[in-house]
């Protein structure tokens, strides 16, 4: 009753399950992904509604690549779509799907979990802790053994034609309303069917896997710095500077990012925190 089993991917926020994205195996051995979106897309002159988010993964028996397509839905009905195609792919593949520095997860991303789902919970932290959530979903081929990598928390879940893992970390950055993603595509994107821009090439190759630590880090990194220097184009000139220079630490756990950052600043110092925003004595 209720469709299709889901295997879910949660957080633990102050004390309650949040979902970051779900996963539907199909017959065809596809996945379908939808993800826990934010309320808006677009620039704050052209605000719209999103109304649905999701990948999916595509096995295609005449292709000698695998085909990742991201939809996004609107309030005002617009679709938008473009995909990234990996090529030679059937035997060995690695790929990041997206990476997302999380928003603070409030009562829309609580989970609607049914008896048959799956649930894979990468971790727990609080708004106390002042840090948020990096993460990056990665694709490979079923059965792939994923490494562990330092100063990320992996977990990883199975399926027929494809392995699905998640690369987690915690940045020394509170969560706030405002989250970035970030998905790599190699078609031009489309809306409602009219593409705008151009296409990228004939596709992208697997990461090796010598490479995937580094990869990894560069994304998160990315996602990172570019939320901040949004939060930053409405600061106040002073704060604005202290922002585009905050260190980028990430740490698997909030323990160890809260330990870390105690240590870091035993060594270094407290920053010098302009005085419209010098926090609280420790």
């Amino acid at each position: 009753m209720g469709g299709k089993a889901k295997t879910r991917f949660v957080v633990e926020f102050d004390g309650k399950l949040r979902e970051l994205f779900s996963i539907q195996e199909q017959i065809s051995g596809d996945l379908t992904i939808p993800i826990k979106h934010e309320i808006q897309h677009g620039s704050s002159e052209d605000l719209q509604a999103i109304v649905e988010q999701r990948l999916s993964v595509h096995y295609s028996p005449n292709s000698h690549g695998t085909l990742i397509k991201r939809t996004a839905v609107l309030g005002n009905r617009d679709v938008i779509t473009n995909t990234t195609f990996v090529k030679d792919s059937k035997q060995v593949l690695l790929a990041p799907l997206w990476t997302k520095i999380c928003p603070e997860l409030i009562d829309r991303y609580a989970p609607k979990v049914r008896s048959k789902d799956k649930i894979v919970d990468i971790g727990r932290f609080r708004k106390d802790h002042a840090c948020t959530l990096v993460y990056t979903a990665v694709v490979g081929e079923a059965g792939r053994t994923w490494p562990a990598i330092a100063g990320l928390a992996l977990h990883s879940a199975q399926f027929r034609k494809f392995s699905i893992a998640v690369y987690s970390s915690y940045l020394n950055w509170p969560a706030s309303h405002m989250s970035h993603i970030l998905m790599i595509a190699t078609s031009p994107e489309q809306i409602n069917g009219v593409a705008r821009g151009e296409v990228r090439g004939d596709g992208i190759a697997s990461i090796a896997a010598e490479e995937l630590g580094s990869e990894l880090l560069r994304l998160s990194e990315y996602v990172s710095a570019m939320l901040i220097l949004k939060m930053a184009e409405d600061a106040p000139e002073d704060v604005a500077r202290f922002m585009h220079g905050w260190p980028l630490w990430f740490y698997p756990s909030a323990t160890d990012l809260t330990l870390g950052e105690m240590e870091r600043i035993r060594r270094e110092g407290e920053p010098d925190w302009p005085a419209s925003i010098e926090p609280a004595p420790r």
